[in-house]
C-alpha cells in the first residue's frame, strides 16, 4: 500500500479523498494535505489533517517514503504543474489514481498524476500526458492523442484521432468529432460541438464550436506565457 500526500484541500482533494476511501483504501492510504489555506493541523477533506502549505510539503515529502499526488483546481493549475514538475525532481512516486469503475484500454499510456473517475473510457492506442482529469463518464476512442495538464469534464466525448494540445479544459457534455484537433491552452464550452480544428489559446463553444476570443487570465487555464513556460519544462 503506498501513503499519499496530497498537495490540494479544496474540490479535487476532497474527489480524491472520496475515490481513495471509496474504492482505492487497498492501495493507497492518504497522511494528510498540504494547502496554503488552511492552518497545520485542521481537518482537511475526509477527516484527514492538513499537514503544512505547499512548500513545506515540497521540502518535507522527499524522504519520507510517501508518494505525492496533485490535486490542485483549475484556477492555479500552472501552479499544480510545476508542483509537479518538483516533486518528480526530487524522485517522489506520484501514482494514477484510477476507478475500479473505469476503462482503460491495455494499449493506452497514462502519464503521471492522472485522476480518473467512475464511468470514464479511455480506448485503445490513447496517449495522455501528465496531470489529465477525467470526470465520470467521460470518453477518450482509439488513436487520440492528449497532452499534459487536459480536464475533461462529465460526460466529455473525444473521437478517434483527436489531437489535443496541453492545458485544455473541456467543459460538459462538449464533444470533438474524429481528426480535429486543438492547440495548447484551448478553452471549450459546455456542450459544444468541435467539428474543426481549433488554434492554441482560444475559447470556443456553440453548436458547431466557433473560435469566441483568446484566452486571458480570468479564464481557469494557464495563459499562454504560463503554457509556452510549462512547455520549457516538459509540460
Amino acid at each position: 500500500m503506498m501513503r499519499l500526500r496530497v498537495f490540494g484541500a479544496g474540490v479535487r482533494g476532497a474527489l480524491v479523498a472520496d475515490l481513495i476511501d471509496g474504492e482505492l483504501g487497498g492501495d493507497y492510504s492518504i497522511e494528510g494535505f498540504y494547502d496554503d489555506r488552511f492552518e497545520i493541523g485542521a481537518l482537511g477533506p475526509g477527516g484527514y489533517p492538513i499537514l503544512g502549505g505547499i512548500t513545506s510539503g515540497l521540502c518535507m515529502t522527499p524522504g519520507s517514503g510517501a508518494g505525492a499526488f496533485v490535486a490542485m483546481g483549475t484556477k492555479v493549475s500552472a501552479f499544480a504543474c510545476r508542483v509537479f514538475h518538483e516533486l518528480r525532481e526530487k524522485k517522489v512516486p506520484v501514482p494514477n489514481l484510477v476507478s475500479r469503475r473505469a476503462s482503460v484500454a491495455a494499449s493506452a499510456t497514462l502519464g503521471l498524476n492522472a485522476l480518473i473517475f467512475p464511468g470514464v473510457c479511455v480506448g485503445s492506442f490513447v496517449s495522455v500526458g501528465h496531470l489529465f482529469c477525467a470526470h465520470g463518464n467521460s470518453v477518450v476512442e482509439h488513436h487520440s492523442r492528449l497532452g499534459h495538464n487536459v480536464l475533461l469534464g462529465p460526460g466529455v466525448s473525444i473521437a478517434g484521432h483527436v489531437g489535443i494540445g496541453s492545458h485544455c479544459f473541456l467543459g460538459a457534455g462538449a464533444s470533438v468529432k474524429p481528426e480535429c484537433a486543438l492547440g495548447a491552452g484551448v478553452l471549450i464550452g459546455t456542450g459544444a460541438v468541435v467539428v474543426k480544428s481549433i488554434p492554441a489559446y482560444t475559447v470556443a463553444y456553440g453548436h458547431p464550436a466557433r473560435p469566441q476570443r483568446g484566452t486571458g487570465q480570468t479564464d481557469e487555464l494557464p495563459d499562454q506565457g504560463e503554457c509556452e513556460s510549462l512547455a520549457r519544462l516538459g509540460l
